[in-house]
């Protein structure tokens, strides 16, 4: 997938609006794609570096970058160094790059590696970080110990939240691609052929567990009827995948707030209330548990019972959402899901790529009423 256009060359001295960090670090990838690639003639090769100079430049000026930002920012300047280690400013880009990725790291993925900025942010960040160590190693230096440890940790944490399904909400690409899968799997593909160490695993949570608790780790994905839970302490999230009408189902509670998804569609995220002090998983093969707070939820198979306060319910916009007499039904992809309301006053309404169903008006989060039910079958159309 190609990045971005370049920059008209009018204005590459300025800061035209739109080119963030981001966006300038794609720039400087592309360039620096362009000058290993194609060999260009003197003269086209000098216009290459003068541009790549002044976009590095305006780079290393954004010391206030901060989280995903700052990410990108280390890592265009690094690219930039080693791309063109001949420019006047090769060396301080590189010291630059150098000294502030492991801190950026930081503020985008916990100490155990899950991410504090959303996951589409989170994955070209880490995108990011991976370009520009490929530079790093052809270059001949290697990266900080603690930069390439953070980058393990978050990558595998990325690829456990997310795996074959992809990013949800995922923008375009800004950042040059090397393939079309997920980018959670190529840069966890990456960290592994590189034989980087991410350390001990997220824990994976047996039979009974709490997230506060050690477990030992266990396979990435799980039987066909099993649940596997993968959890990330410091951050309070858990994640567990199993398999559902022969497709990958993903189920994630963070915050209060419980996402499911079958293969690329999102079946149900409940907004709940507050997250507890403690997330509680528990898995008996075919059913699950997590409790966080004043929230229960059970899913067994392919249904899935809400106990807590609810906020919104949300649905992918692809499922054709009709009306009925507990609620709501859509379909897609030969999948049918049912949303059971535990009373009347409920709502729906699209809202941009979702479907919002509400609880009464004015009646506030604990007022929806319990449970809340939602059911995903196959279905074969009418």
């Amino acid at each position: 997938v190609a990045a971005p256009p370049l920059a008209d060359a009018s204005t590459v001295g300025s800061d035209p609006v739109g080119l963030d960090e981001a966006r300038l670090d794609a720039e400087l990838q592309r360039l620096a794609l362009a000058w290993a690639w194609s060999r260009p003639a003197p003269e086209a090769g000098r216009r290459l570096a003068g541009r790549a100079r002044a976009l590095a430049s305006r780079l290393a000026r954004r010391a206030d970058a901060r989280g995903a930002a700052a990410v990108h920012r280390a890592a265009g300047l690094l690219t930039a160094g080693f791309a063109w280690p001949a420019l006047p400013s090769a060396k301080r880009w590189l010291a630059l790059g150098f000294a502030t990725l492991p801190g950026a790291l930081r503020e985008i993925a916990g100490d155990d590696g899950a991410p504090r900025v959303p996951p589409a942010a989170a994955a070209e960040a880490l995108w990011a970080a991976v370009l520009a160590r490929a530079w790093a190693v052809a270059g001949g230096s290697a990266p900080p110990v603690e930069a390439d440890a953070r980058l393990a940790r978050a990558a595998r944490a990325l690829f456990l939240l997310h795996g074959p399904l992809g990013l949800p909400d995922e923008a375009d690409p800004i950042l040059p691609r090397l393939d079309e899968q997920p980018l959670p799997l190529t840069t966890w593909n990456a960290v592994v052929a590189w034989g980087l160490d991410p350390g001990p695993a997220a824990p994976v949570v047996g039979p009974a567990a709490r997230i506060a608790g050690e477990v030992e780790p266990g396979p990435p994905w799980p039987e066909p009827a099993a649940w596997t839970l993968h959890t990330w302490r410091d951050a309070g999230q858990v994640v567990a995948w199993r398999q559902v009408e022969g497709r990958p189902s993903r189920l994630a509670l963070a915050g209060g707030v419980l996402d499911w998804r079958v293969g690329p569609r999102l079946v149900a995220r409940i907004r709940g209330g507050a997250a507890g002090p403690l997330l509680t998983a528990r898995t008996r093969r075919d059913t699950l548990r997590l409790s966080d707070g004043d929230l229960d939820a059970r899913i067994r198979r392919s249904a899935l019972a809400w106990e807590g306060p609810v906020r919104a319910v949300e649905l992918d916009a692809a499922w054709s959402v009709e009306p009925d007499e507990a609620g709501w039904t859509g379909h897609a992809d030969g999948l049918e899901v049912v949303v059971k309301v535990p009373g009347p006053g409920w709502s729906a309404s699209p809202d941009g790529a979702h479907t919002r169903i509400l609880p009464p008006e004015g009646g506030g989060p604990e007022a929806a009423g319990s449970p809340l039910r939602v059911e995903l079958r196959r279905w074969e159309g009418r």
